[in-house]
């Protein structure tokens, strides 16, 4: 009896038509790469893309995400979240699948789950050392797993049982970074057996990997331009009384109101294992197979930053004037100097990010009889997230620039009187202790799945097989979540410096002394810094240590016995409760703490079919899989903090009932259960041989992507919100348009989005390594997961007060298609003489359209929240994020007798990076940007192999503009620079 597993794969589509088993195909370098992801696409029983083990880490790929963006249609992300444009990634983070960020992630055909901010898994955590695979799928059959809108990653761990017996490899390399000039360990190895034994073969693997990298990244940039104008009217809170410029009476000119630099030293680890017990009777009717992968990841920052001391939403433009300056033909400011009367920053910044994720599982496989193959599946994961961010402002005053944008790079020149001497024999430097910040993020979360598949041969002209199984799974996460709390660090005792602050001088004198011990000077050389061109002169600034960053709570503590601080951290927290005082847990409130749980349930049949004997053979399948998914959240709900009593002038401006709502309380927990959700999702695919190795796939397939823990868990966090108006002359007024803000989780009725997908492809196998291929797509998308505002009247319970509050959460609001083709062609240049028969291209154009896609509505009216950022330029009709209309990869590849080598273009359009920048408050587009990476090995002997690799051999600068206005005008953000990368590496199998 010959088992049915052992004649099938995962695609029941690779079955030989008589039963025979599959050739094994050998993978030999980067040609055997590019033959085993062609063999496996060609097979496949929709329309996938995969990379084979070969192709991760053949080029200088850090991580699965970088190796991702070689495949059509896959895009990644290069800043540090796309929410946070002002902070590049020196290594690639999200992953975008034709123009949407909803890619289920899944391991070895099981769900990839963490307890990160969105859930899924960070693919720039697992170390591509572990795999044997990746696959991309991009349409979908009824036995996938729901939840892949936009396309299903798996990735496919290294098994025993996929070599013939022994096998070990193992790899050291060296990664330098030329901007940050120092050198990072890399190291892997796996080993593999399998034994013969009387009552079947066992196989055991190990694969281990650890890696370190180093990395340094500038940023210069702009802040938001503003109109300056008799009749400018975009910040009423200041006046309405225009915002001329005194030398340009009478005219219309557009005027940054801050230049900024920044330096952020990064440090990435990863620690990877995976491991594997495989086992099949003697029969090969049985087969079990045991896997445990722990992934644990860290990143950790620091930073240091000079930048405006107003958000972009709170900037007076007239305390900003200029003088020598230069218009282009629209009357935007391109050089000059800015004379700022206000504030600056000196901003020191510590972030550090650990994400551990435990993965164990049991397969077993069992065929009763030939035809029957019963498949069982249990899967466990324990996941923790951590995160610290800690933030010392120091500022000074009259801090002037010039800057001028007409060249290659920004030019920027800092002009404070001490700026560039902070040590300088004056009594009293001009920086201060201005502000803290603190925010921590501690998440645990574990899911734990079941699934049960069954295949049945039929003996049918057409029908091959039967398909039909169940999953069902439980998530589980405790999520504690702080606010950003940021408060003052002066007292306010110590004596006032002319121009407002709290002098906290670095010198001092006998009458006031200085605190030397809370600043270290750290200098921005201008031929350094940004590789140059950017600093008119080198910058020495008075920080915050890094040190006493690091050290938090220690630091607070010392400085509040020593008289001169009081910023409150976030452990020191008053927490109010109807009862009274109640305890905290660690940094976090009973209102930052949330527990949240997602059941979902999973049935599905499918038929597969196949004809050999047509004119144009065909195969394919036709499934139903019905998805049942509901959730629920506990969590409590945060009222303002209250108006301190010793601010009798600003109390004033309240109303008793809105000053007694603002009493720090925290509510009793909670429970909300959601709604549940059902939905049956039909899948149909059909592949045609046009002519030997021509063949033609369609696909059409319903699917849907679940809202993560974060857009349904259970939270209430309410804030006050007000303008602050100012008179003719510039004068301060009573606060205007008093409300209450608040955001809040949507575990009641928020629903999975859904799309319609249909693929139409032309494939050509020229040969078992060149081929040529394309694809037209289309998703009509619809319950698409926005931002949006309510308005619900709360009670505070303490004070017996109600009031009307503007909530923002996440709700089921648009639609829209997203169409396109993809082009692909891989060629080895065989037919050519001697040396130049090495040669191989590998390239692929991908191009997306969107219909109806843009939001919109934006983020909708509301109080506007503190100084009105929710109204501030919250524009509509912004495309997705992520979203690049045009990618291409070209890839030049030599192979012959022990070289190889490969040399890759990555390029991508300009795309939104977010709809709201969490500084400056508006829209962010990210330039095109294109990386050359390159990689050349060379084989010793037929086991040991040394090469030498490069990332960004360009020195490519990374570029980011603001969206103006609603016309869609864009204006200079920033430009980020980080390390070209060198690696060299010896690697030995065994």
């Amino acid at each position: 009896m010959v088992p049915f597993f052992s004649v099938a794969q995962d695609d029941s589509a690779v079955k030989a038509a008589d039963d025979k088993e599959i050739e094994k195909i050998e993978v030999i370098g980067m040609r055997g790469s590019v033959i085993t992801s062609q063999e496996l696409k060609r097979q496949a029983n929709t329309v996938k893309d995969v990379i084979s083990a070969d192709d991760i880490g053949a080029l200088p790929d850090k991580s699965v995400t970088e190796a991702l963006m070689r495949v059509p249609g896959v895009t990644i992300e290069r800043f540090a979240s796309s929410e946070d444009p002002n902070h590049f990634a020196a290594e690639g983070t999200g992953v975008v699948v034709r123009g949407l960020d909803r890619v289920r992630s899944e391991i070895n055909g099981r769900d990839a789950f963490s307890a990160s901010t969105g859930g899924g898994l960070s693919y720039e955590d697992i170390p591509g050392e572990l795999l044997g695979q990746v696959e991309v799928v991009k349409n979908q059959t009824a036995d996938l797993i729901a939840g892949g809108v936009a396309g299903t990653v798996n990735l496919v761990t290294r098994k025993p049982f996929d070599s013939e017996g022994f096998f070990g490899t193992a790899s050291v390399k060296g990664s330098y970074g030329d901007h940050r000039e120092e050198w990072t360990p890399i190291g892997s190895v796996v080993v593999s057996n399998r034994w013969e034994s009387a009552v079947g073969e066992f196989g055991a693997l190990v694969a281990a990997s650890s890696s370190d990298y180093k990395d340094r990244g500038d940023g210069v940039a702009l802040g938001n331009y503003y109109e300056r104008s008799a009749t400018a009217r975009e910040m009423p809170q200041f006046g309405n009384y225009g915002t001329e410029l005194a030398h340009y009476k009478g005219q219309t000119k557009f005027v940054p109101a801050d230049a900024s630099i920044r330096s952020a030293d990064s440090e990435r680890e990863r620690r990877g294992l995976a491991s594997s017990l495989q086992f099949r009777n003697t029969d090969k009717t049985l087969e079990i197979v045991a896997e445990y992968i722990r992934s644990k990841a860290g990143l950790s920052w620091d930073e240091r930053v000079i930048q405006q001391g107003e958000q972009g939403f709170n900037v007076s433009p007239n305390q900003v004037q200029v003088s020598n300056a230069t218009f282009d033909s629209n009357n935007f400011m391109t050089a000059g100097t800015l004379l700022m009367n206000n504030r600056s920053l000196a901003q020191t910044r510590w972030r550090k990010t650990d994400q551990v994720v435990e993965d164990s599982s049991l397969r077993l496989t069992y065929s009763p009889i030939e035809k029957l193959k019963l498949e069982f599946d249990y899967q466990h994961i324990e996941s923790a997230y951590d995160v610290v961010d800690y933030t010392i402002n120091n500022s000074f005053e009259n801090n002037d620039l010039t800057f001028d944008i007409n060249g290659s790079k920004p030019m920027v020149d800092f002009l404070g009187k001490n700026l560039t001497s902070p040590l300088a024999p004056a009594p009293y430097s001009e920086m201060y202790l201005n502000s803290a910040m603190d925010k921590e993020d501690d998440t645990d979360a574990e899911a734990d799945s079941f699934a049960f598949d069954g295949t049945y041969q039929l003996d049918h002209q057409w029908l091959t097989s039967v398909q039909f199984g169940a999953y069902a799974s439980t998530k589980e996460q405790i999520k504690r979540d702080s606010i950003w709390n940021w408060g003052e660090m002066a007292n306010g005792t110590w004596q006032s410096y002319a121009d407002g602050g709290q002098r906290t001088a670095h010198t001092g004198t006998a009458a006031v002394p200085g605190h030397p011990e809370l600043y270290e000077a750290y200098t921005f050389n201008a031929n350094d810094f940004h590789g140059g061109g950017v600093l008119g002169r080198n910058q020495s600034i008075l920080f915050a240590r890094i040190a006493d960053i690091r050290n938090w709570q220690d630091y607070h503590t010392n400085n509040k016995k020593a008289g001169f601080a009081t910023f409150t951290q976030l452990r020191d927290r008053n927490c109010v409760t109807l009862a009274g005082e109640c305890e905290m847990d660690g940094a976090y409130l009973p209102s930052e703490i949330s527990s949240s749980k997602e059941e979902r349930r999973e049935f599905y049949t499918q038929l597969n079919y196949e004809n050999n004997d047509l004119t144009y053979p065909i195969r394919g399948n036709v499934g139903l899989r019905y998805v049942s998914w509901q959730v629920e959240s506990s969590g409590a709900t945060q009222f303002p903090n209250a108006i301190p009593s010793w601010d009798s002038g600003t109390q004033a401006m309240y109303t008793a009932a809105q000053l007694a709502y603002q009493n720090a309380l925290n509510t009793e927990v909670i429970h909300v259960e959601g709604d549940k959700y059902t939905k049956v999702l039909p899948s149909f695919n059909i592949s045609v041989e046009l002519a030997d190795d021509h063949i033609s796939r369609f696909a059409i397939s319903q699917n849907i992507f679940l809202p993560n823990f974060e857009n349904f868990r259970y939270f209430r966090t309410i804030s006050e919100s007000h303008t602050s108006p100012r008179g003719p002359n510039g004068e301060a007024l009573p606060f205007a348009n008093i409300g209450f803000d608040g955001v809040s989780g949507n575990p009641k009725n928020i629903e999975p989005e859904e799309a319609l997908s249909i693929d139409l492809t032309y494939e050509w196998y020229i040969s078992t390594s060149n081929s040529l291929t394309a694809s037209l797509f289309r998703k009509e998308l619809k319950n698409l997961i926005r931002q949006r505002l309510y308005v619900e009247d709360v009670t505070n319970e303490l004070a017996k007060v109600t009031m009307p509050v503007n909530f923002q959460t996440d709700t089921n609001e648009g639609s829209g298609t997203l169409q396109g083709f993809e082009i692909a062609y891989t060629q080895f240049f065989d037919q050519l003489p001697g040396l130049w028969s090495g040669l191989g291209i590998q390239t692929n154009y991908t191009f997306i359209d969107q219909s109806n896609v843009d939001d919109k509505v934006g983020f909708g009216a509301g109080s506007g929240g503190l100084g009105g950022r929710n109204r501030f330029r919250a524009f509509n009709n912004l495309p997705l994020p992520g979203f690049s209309e045009d990618t291409l990869n070209l890839t030049a590849m030599y192979e012959k007798n022990d070289i190889s080598a490969r040399l890759a273009w990555n390029w991508r359009s300009e795309y939104l990076l977010t709809r709201r920048d969490a500084d400056l408050f508006a829209p962010v587009v990210a330039e095109p940007t294109g990386q050359l990476d390159m990689s050349v090995g060379y084989h010793l002997t037929p086991s040991i192999k040394i090469g030498l690799e490069a990332t960004n051999l360009l020195d490519e600068i990374i570029k980011t503009k603001l969206i103006y206005n609603q016309a869609g005008d864009t204006t200079l953000r920033n430009q980020f620079k980080t390390d070209r990368r060198l690696g060299v590496y010896v690697s030995a199998k065994f």
